[in-house]
Formats: C-alpha cells, structure tokens, sequence
C-alpha cells in the first residue's frame, strides 16, 4: 500500500525545466564563495546538458559578520556568518523576469586566540556549509515555482 507521493525533483517536467536554465556567472574579482556558490548551482541543475536555455538564473551573494560573544577577557569570540543571495530567473526570449526572490543562510564559528589556524578551517567550512545551504534554498524556491507555474 503506497501513499501515491512522489520523490521530489524526479517529476520529468522539472527536471525539463531545470535543464532549461543558465547559471550567470561571477563577476571579476569574486570572492570564494561567490564561486562556490556558482559551482554548487551547476553541479545541481541538470549538469552536463547540451539542451538550449530558455531562463538565466541571476544571482547576488551579499555577505555580513557580526560578533555573537567576546569580550577583554575572554581569549574565545564567536562569529556568525550571514550570506544573502537576491536571485531572479528571467525568460532570455523576452529579458523579463518570471521569478526573483531573496533568501539568506547564516552559521557561526568561534575564534581560539591560541588556535589560529583550526579558526581560519573552521571560518572556511563555515562559508562552504553556508553555500550548499543556499543553494539547497534556492533550489527548493524554484522547484516551488515551477510547480505551482504548470501549464
């Protein structure tokens, strides 16, 4: 006895549709996770397809730090990380946007005054976790979109 739900992303029209869009790509002079965040996007949206674009994917990564904890005394400060993406997907036929959004994730790391460079990896993977997020939010918005936007 089976509860008739299907796996999400395996329905043959969205992942027609995924195949249907292009990644923008970074801007000169992009930071690492600008690039990352790239990456994650190709490598999830229907990679290797040779089928024509209909939509580009634009995208913007903003990124914030701000202090959680720290003080004189204490040789520990917690950091957290926030990265904001304003995406938009746009018909390239007509150069009109069909959806935009914007979403943020954020994740926090410490700083160990006698560990530098453990905090300089755990800062690092901190970004890294960060942009899978993102890329797993936006996926999920598009997949929302297109399903809600049969024709």
């Amino acid at each position: 006895m089976g509860c008739n739900f299907k796996p999400m992303y395996q329905g043959q029209t969205f992942s027609d549709f995924l195949c249907e869009i292009k990644i923008a790509d970074t801007q000169p002079g992009s930071k690492h996770y600008e690039e990352s965040f790239k990456n994650e996007l190709n490598n999830s949206i229907c990679p290797n397809s040779s089928k024509p674009k209909k939509y580009l994917l634009n995208w913007k990564i903003t990124k914030s730090k701000t202090e959680l904890i720290g003080s004189n005394t204490n040789r520990t400060v917690r950091y957290e990380i926030k990265l904001t993406t304003s995406f938009s997907l746009k018909n390239i036929a007509d150069n009109k946007n069909i959806y935009n959004d914007t979403v943020y994730s954020s994740s926090e790391y410490n700083v160990l005054e006698d560990a530098i460079i453990s905090t300089l990896a755990s800062e690092k993977y901190t970004e890294e976790l960060i942009v899978k997020n993102l890329k797993e939010i936006i996926f999920n918005k598009i997949y929302l979109y297109a399903v809600n936007n049969e024709n």
